[in-house]
């Protein structure tokens, strides 16, 4: 009786963590969920090229946000280890971070035009996708400023100020992505180049509001020292850059494989590839309800483990597993029984749409799977156990899906199903492979130390 009531306390307090967080997570795809659509009612054409785009960008701005990742998993051990400044440091720290692996990732994704036409992407297609990139790249480095003030707030348990932002975001958003793609309040008809700059406007002004509201409106930002002067202390962060190495690739492999997924699909045809579009879009949209509960997971793990109580860790993991797996099974449900009126929100092509829909049903059943990995692999991170998701996501996704999305989509002609198929695959097996990691590391009965928190470099 006495587990069952810790538990519910447990799945409570994890709720309500969660919940902001998982909000701002489907806030930050909602703003190219908008772009894609009001692209795709604009001009069918145009939605292959604009979901390229962003499938390149984005990327590179996730693998940064893994590398960031750090800032979160610190922040949430050193609140366990009532040490906030020591969660401060792993924000400024990160936040100089950030801004560097911007301007990375808007030269990488340049970089990668090339590429396009070596993989077979029509000339059209790949001269419309590089105009874009030309716009998306610039808004690289403040998104990513964002994402790490966030992952700071998020960590230290007060996730609602970065919600706020981002939804403020997505009212902008809805607003000036209409009128610059579809020309209206006096802006002139820019079609998908126009929702390129309006993402990237948007971006700057989600930076500027977070920085804003941490550096001058949080109450007790004194205490985390947010305003101090600092010593870079390269050998005092080690734990925080290893555990965004991990995030990194992890986050890289997952969405290195869905952007092979959706030159594949450009690869058969652009029919394929805008139907494939609308897919990974929702799927993306959905997963960030599991997303977000695998974050506010890692928080109450991280502190779990700040205070090395390993029956907590356990409670915490569970929990965040159940609630995870919950909703994204009522999400599917939802998806397999409403897919048509859920696809006429992306496009009005008759074609795109019967392309699309014998696929939900597919995508339906891998999202369980894909939220039950996601919320593992969460989970393992805020233990301080950094290579084995990244170890795992190779495997899965690297390793299987993308040959298997290969074979199944252009060798044995399958088209979008094989993609989905190979996507349902990837998932189980990575779902698979982070439980076993979860009862391997129960089992030894006993946590690495907890990162010791960084000294006050006296300044």
């Amino acid at each position: 009786m006495a587990d069952s009531s810790l538990f519910k306390d447990k799945l409570l307090q994890l709720s309500r963590l969660s919940g902001p967080i998982v909000v701002s997570r489907i806030g930050f795809l909602l703003l190219s969920l908008v772009d894609t659509m009001m692209v795709g009612r604009y001009a069918t054409e145009s939605l292959a090229a604009i979901s390229i785009t962003h499938a390149i960008a984005d990327t590179y701005m996730l693998i940064a946000a893994g590398l960031l990742l750090g800032i979160l998993v610190m922040g949430s051990i050193a609140i366990g280890q009532q040490d906030p400044r020591a969660a401060g440091l792993a924000a400024q720290r990160g936040v100089v971070q950030a801004l560097g692996l911007g301007l990375l990732c808007a030269l990488a994704s340049v970089a990668s035009l090339p590429l396009l036409s070596r993989f077979g992407v029509q000339a059209d297609l790949a001269a419309a996708i590089a105009q874009l990139m030309g716009v998306v790249a610039l808004g690289l480095p403040a998104i990513l400023i964002y994402i790490a003030y966030s992952f700071f707030l998020e960590g230290i348990a007060r996730p609602m100020p970065a919600t706020l932002v981002i939804l403020g975001g997505n009212l902008i958003n809805g607003v000036l992505c209409y009128a610059m793609v579809y020309g209206a309040f006096g802006l002139p008809e820019m079609g998908a180049l126009g929702s390129a700059w309006c993402t990237t406007l948007v971006r700057l002004l989600m930076a500027l509001a977070i920085m804003l509201y941490v550096h001058r409106f949080m109450a007790d930002r004194a205490d985390f020292g947010i305003n101090r002067r600092f010593a870079w202390g390269w050998s005092q962060w080690q734990m925080q850059r290893r555990i965004g190495y991990g995030g990194g690739l992890s986050f890289g492999i997952e969405a290195g494989a869905f952007m092979l997924i959706a030159v594949m699909a450009g690869v058969a045809s652009p029919l394929i590839a805008a139907a494939c579009a609308v897919l990974v879009n929702i799927r993306s949209i959905l997963f960030m309800i599991p997303m977000g509960v695998g974050f506010a997971t890692s928080i109450l793990v991280g502190m779990a483990h700040g205070n090395r109580d390993l029956p907590d860790i356990r409670r915490s993991t569970q929990a965040g597993l159940w609630l995870g797996v919950t909703l994204s099974t009522l999400c599917a449900l939802l998806l397999a029984a409403l897919p048509g009126p859920l696809l006429a929100q992306y496009s009005h092509d008759a074609q795109l749409l019967a392309a699309a829909l014998s696929s939900m049903l597919l995508l339906a059943l891998a999202m369980p799977f894909d939220a039950w990995q996601g919320v593992m692999s969460n989970a393992l991170r805020g233990r301080e156990d950094a290579l084995a998701p990244t170890l795992i996501h190779g495997i899965a996704y690297l390793l299987l899906m993308v040959p298997l999305g290969w074979l199944l989509t252009l060798h044995w002609q399958r088209g979008l199903n094989g993609l989905v198929e190979a996507m349902l695959i990837g998932n189980l097996v990575a779902a698979a492979l982070m439980t076993q990691r979860h009862y391997q590391l129960n089992r030894r009965g006993s946590e690495a130390p907890a990162a010791a928190a960084l000294p006050d470099e006296g300044v």
